[in-house]
């Protein structure tokens, strides 16, 4: 497994409403994370490294977006629940 400190998160986006938002804030709260935007249902990530997130699935402003990173980042098999 890489070192800590070379690891870069991955976020996947699915497009939606407001996936150009998103992005924006997604950009602002993870400034050195790799952004995707996948239009095709992506697996489920087998590391805590990737976070998927359906741009429709935010509720509402940026930091209901980071609550959802932070809770999909510390997933099953990743310490959270």
């Amino acid at each position: 497994m890489a070192d800590r400190a070379t690891r870069r998160l991955v976020v996947v986006v699915r497009p939606g409403r407001r996936t150009k938002t998103i992005l924006a804030w997604l950009r602002q709260l993870l400034p050195t994370a790799l952004l995707l935007v996948a239009p095709a249902k992506v697996p489920a990530p087998t590391s805590g490294d990737v976070v998927c997130i359906d741009a429709d699935e935010v509720p509402s402003g940026p930091l209901s977006l980071a609550a959802l990173v932070m809770e999909r980042a510390a997933g099953p098999g990743n310490g959270g629940g």
